[in-house]
């Protein structure tokens, strides 16, 4: 039977700075996936927001005012 190497004693692979850089990297891309999320949903609601205002102003702007309670007393008369 062979003695210990270096190899079996001091591994070199998978070390705990390894492991927290790896751990590191995925909260870096994690967090930057969500910051891209954010900024495509304000800019999708601020685009309907948009949209909503200027159909609302057209709507209003289309529709006749409604007539009063004296303006239906004189159309009577």
């Amino acid at each position: 039977m062979a003695g210990p190497t270096k190899e079996s004693v001091f591994k070199t692979g998978n070390t705990a700075k390894d492991r927290n850089n790896r751990a590191d990297q995925t909260t870096i891309v994690a967090r930057e996936l969500m910051q891209a999320e954010e900024t495509a949903r304000v800019k999708k609601t601020e685009r309907l927001r948009a949209l909503r205002l200027a159909r609302e102003a057209e709507d209003a702007a289309a529709t006749p005012a409604p007539r009063t309670v004296k303006a239906r007393a004189k159309a009577k008369a």
